[in-house]
């Protein structure tokens, strides 16, 4: 018995009814042609059994991103294809793995790939594995998936607008938040184009120096590339000279004027406010005081009235029971 030209049974083996083989074949074999030879006596030649060994070699598993690593931001969304190579259809499962379970996300039938698509959820990290289950073998593949927050840029400034003048030299720091270490780049758009000023790898801030040229203004951006995500924040210098800073003085001495001159009104609005309130107070105060008295004086009369009333009517009596 033989596998092309490999000899299994160099030795004849004599009054057996019948012979079983057990061999192995390499990976680099891929078919093979398998021979057996039957003699007894009733044969004048041996007789020769050929047939066709073909080796089916287990799948190999890939992904369609490189290497077993996924990095997202939150709110984005990735599609991962899972392939199996060196094999017929098969069966292939994606299988999240959660607090120690097994949870089975897709599976796909008689088939070479399966995809799947990820969406960046709260947790900072999601374990997965691609499954194959051909013949009576199982392999798997890992993918682990990072959930990164997108980078939240600011600047050392209030605002996005910076003003110094001519001569003079400032510093700007772009900062990036909620993400790790990334590349930040300071870029001046000049013309419609873009060039680049000043480049900080791995790092959560970048730092430049803005000197004061004869050009009123410049518009920079800070842009950082965190993952396969860009972010950017606008900046804009304006250069002033000197007219421009005399200007701003004698706008500012002005505004400083207006201010007083309506300080100085207010708080006059204020005082005569405050005077006729006090004499339309004085004067309720004096008629409430009036109207007192003249009640008083009022009830008085009335009184000496009704005594001298009284004192005429007795009077009056006394001289008819005389009479």
């Amino acid at each position: 018995m033989s596998i092309g030209n490999e000899s299994l049974s160099p030795q004849r083996y004599d009054v057996t009814p019948g012979y079983i083989a057990f061999f192995y074949l390499r990976k680099r074999h891929h078919m093979e042609v398998l021979t057996c030879s039957v003699m007894n006596d009733a044969l004048t030649s041996p007789l020769y059994v050929t047939t066709r060994v073909y080796v089916k070699h287990a799948p190999e598993i890939e992904f369609n991103i490189s290497g077993s690593e996924l990095n997202i931001s939150k709110g984005e969304q990735a599609f991962v294809k899972c392939s199996a190579k060196s094999a017929l259809a098969l069966n292939i499962s994606w299988i999240e793995r959660i607090d120690g379970r097994d949870i089975k996300k897709k599976q796909c039938h008689m088939t070479t790939y399966c995809g799947i698509a990820i969406d960046a959820h709260l947790v900072p990290q999601r374990h997965l594995f691609c499954q194959t289950h051909y013949l009576h073998k199982i392999d798997r593949k890992d993918l682990t998936v990072y959930i990164l927050d997108a980078p939240e840029i600011e600047f050392n400034i209030s605002g996005s607008e910076l003003n110094i003048s001519k001569g003079e030299q400032a510093f700007v720091k772009c900062s990036t938040k909620s993400a790790p270490v990334s590349n930040i780049s300071w870029i001046e758009s000049i013309d419609g184009k873009n060039i680049t000023k000043k480049q900080c790898h791995m790092t959560t801030y970048c730092v430049i120096a803005i000197n004061a040229h004869l050009v009123p203004q410049w518009h920079l951006f800070c842009q950082t590339h965190s993952l396969h995500k860009f972010d950017r924040k606008d900046l804009t210098v304006y250069i002033w000279g000197e007219d421009d800073q005399l200007s701003k003085d004698q706008e500012d001495s002005a505004s400083g004027d207006k201010l007083i001159f309506w300080i100085i009104v207010g708080s006059c609005i204020a005082i005569v406010a405050f005077v006729s309130i006090a004499v339309i107070i004085v004067c309720l105060v004096v008629r409430c005081i009036k109207q007192r008295k003249a009640r008083a004086e009022q009830e008085t009369n009335r009184e000496i009235y009704i005594a001298s009333d009284d004192g005429d009517r007795g009077g009056l009596e006394v001289a008819g029971r005389k009479s």
